[in-house]
């Protein structure tokens, strides 16, 4: 008896376990490409892009490939370099997962940066692929730390 007791212990826990995988590899995609938006790295980024890709800048959405949005992106992140991504909400529901941040450029301008990822199907890692970016320009920030830290 001491023996089933211990084996439905065990299949419990091991069932916990797998039940939480799904939230951890969201979250290990969600840092990674947090650390690539912050060093504006637009072909890291693109390592967690699906082979088509929505992305909006400041309200003109187009669908390209992951190597033309990579391009795209480049364009943007040299122009806007990053000094920080902040998140302000994430969420997950299934497969599909948002996370919404404040990008803020070097020249002083705040960015809503939001971006969608479904589960990757293909069931390789990256366990969550990008499918669509909108970028939008909020505002010019004055109060906001420059990059020389005044």
């Amino acid at each position: 008896m001491k023996h089933l007791y211990l084996i439905v212990f065990l299949m419990v826990g091991v069932l916990l376990v797998c039940m939480g995988q799904p939230s951890k590899m969201f979250e290990d995609c969600r840092k990674q490409i947090t650390m690539r938006i912050l060093s504006g790295n637009a072909n890291g980024l693109s390592e967690y892009f699906r082979d088509m890709v929505e992305l909006a800048l400041n309200q003109s959405a187009e669908t390209y490939s992951k190597t033309q949005a990579a391009s795209i992106l480049g364009d943007f992140f040299q122009k806007n370099p990053p000094t920080q991504f902040e998140e302000v909400e994430a969420w997950k529901d299934e497969d599909v997962a948002h996370v919404i941040g404040n990008y803020l450029s070097t020249k002083n301008t705040v960015f809503r940066f939001h971006y969608i990822m479904k589960k990757n199907d293909k069931g390789k890692k990256p366990n969550y692929l990008i499918y669509s970016i909108n970028i939008e320009q909020t505002k010019k920030c004055r109060d906001c730390p420059t990059p020389s830290g005044n």
